[in-house]
């Protein structure tokens, strides 16, 4: 899946047939790196943005690898796992 977004406009951005399940982990392609990240909620096409992006996502990142703050990050893709 192809969105161009922060990860606060995931929800506004990812296509209606698009479901990141609870507990999936999907492999996030993001502008200068790639890392998985487990969904902790589902998450469906809304018009929300996302406040408490810990609520959503949770990166299992290695900072030795990098120490970017993903929040800040702009998702270019998503596939799953």
């Amino acid at each position: 899946m192809s969105c161009l977004c922060s990860f606060e406009e995931l929800g506004r951005n990812i296509p209606e047939e698009v479901v990141l399940e609870k507990d999936k982990t999907y492999i996030f392609m993001l502008e200068e790196h790639a890392m998985a990240v487990k969904m902790l909620t589902t998450l469906r096409r809304h018009a929300d943005i996302i406040s408490n992006l810990n609520e959503y996502f949770y990166p299992q990142n290695d900072s030795q690898n990098f120490n970017t703050d993903w929040r800040t990050q702009i998702v270019r893709r998503v596939f799953k796992r």
